[in-house]
């Protein structure tokens, strides 16, 4: 009988340990570090962007570049936003509200709205995925980002 005891004993131990090593696996999993080239530009991949719309919550103008017309600037501008790095936030359960949002780009693969991103004041990110059911995802960027290089298409005007 004591050989049986201790047989339990051992598999509940496992048991209890196999549960706690899969709770740590999948807190890390939730919380894991991604960058904008990974969120957006790969799963682009190859796709001709056929139009990117920049808009400011500052002077809410709308800048559009069409790819036949400023295939450069949208290229230049999506490989700054590349070197983001990102950490996804779970539960943001701040309201976003225009006072918090400083720029919105709207990127259009084949003619199709596919991306809407939200750069915000507080060093925040929303990613809005109209190919997965208008999935919206938040980080909290993690390098700097010198917000010139969005600005600068405003000045330009």
């Amino acid at each position: 009988m004591g050989l049986k005891k201790n047989r339990s004993l051992i598999i509940g131990i496992i048991v209890v340990v196999v549960i706690i090593i899969g709770m740590t696996l999948r807190l890390n999993a939730e919380n894991i570090d991604t960058t904008f080239k990974a969120e957006v530009i790969n799963k682009i991949g190859g796709e001709d962007i056929t139009k990117l719309e920049l808009t400011s919550s500052i002077n809410e103008e709308l800048v559009r570049l069409a790819n036949s017309d400023n295939k450069s600037e949208i290229d230049s501008l999506l490989n700054e936003l590349s070197t983001l790095k990102l950490k996804k936030i779970k539960n943001f359960s701040q309201a976003i509200t225009p006072e918090t949002e400083d720029y919105s780009l709207l990127i259009s693969i084949n003619g199709v709205d596919t991306y809407y991103v939200n750069l915000y004041k507080n060093n925040e990110l929303s990613i809005i995925d109209f190919t997965n059911n208008k999935a919206v995802n938040r980080y909290k960027i993690e390098n700097e980002f010198d917000l010139e290089k969005i600005k600068k298409y405003w000045n330009a005007k």
